[in-house]
Order: C-alpha cells, then structure tokens, then sequence
C-alpha cells in the first residue's frame, strides 16, 4: 500500500463484502489476526493494519485478475459539488388534487481531484 505521506492520514482500505471476509481471515507471521473488530465503547471501527475498513457492495467479488480493494483518502481524490443554481422546487397541485406535490431537483456534479490519492488493488493469490 503505497501511498505517498501526505495521502496516508485519512486513508480507509475499502473492499467488496467478500473481500472483507477474506481479510478478516488474514493473519501476521506469528499466527496473530491483522483484522480489529470494531469497538462502539471506544468508538473505534473496524481496522486491518491500523487502517479503518469500509465494506463497499459495488465493488467486484475476489475473483482471479480482479482488482477488488482500494486505499486511499477519497475526500482528496474525489471531489462532490452542488452547482450554484442549486435546489429547484415545482409546485404541481394536478397529479393528485388532494394534495399537492413538490418535486425537486439538485444539480451536483462531481470529478477526480487527485487521482495520487488512491491505489486500487489486486490480493495475491
């Protein structure tokens, strides 16, 4: 995981559900687990490596070639905005005349910042 240091501080480890299980199962040299379950009286999440751990279901599955982890800091390598137009709001009283509906709509867009910050993974088989 080599991120430059700048990058390091706020970096989570972010997997597939399956790719969490299979680091749960990974252990050091001495035969001592790497993964910490998380701790809610110390308010400390779950963490391999003395990294946080995010379970992100869009991820592919472990498979063979598949690059099913990534670390990084994402709020330095993405960035989300709203536009400056901001919240629209339309009143519509004819869809149901005994209420009336208000949709909406939000324009936000988004885009990598610095890409620098994030490595994707392949485990080793």
């Amino acid at each position: 995981m080599s991120l430059a240091p700048k990058y390091r501080k706020g970096a989570k480890l972010y997997g597939s559900t399956d790719a969490v299980e299979t680091l749960r199962k990974m252990l050091d040299g001495n035969g001592m687990p790497l993964w910490r379950e998380a701790d809610s009286t110390a308010g400390r999440p779950q963490s391999i490596m003395g990294h946080f751990v995010e379970e992100c279901p869009a991820m592919p599955s472990v498979a063979a070639g598949a690059k099913c982890l990534m670390f990084g800091d994402l709020a330095k390598a993405y960035k989300f905005v709203s536009h400056e137009s901001g919240l629209q709001i339309l009143r519509d009283p004819f869809t149901d005349p005994a209420f009336i509906k208000l949709p909406t709509k939000l324009y936000c867009g988004s885009g990598p910042m610095d890409t620098r910050a994030l490595k994707v993974l392949q485990p080793i088989a």
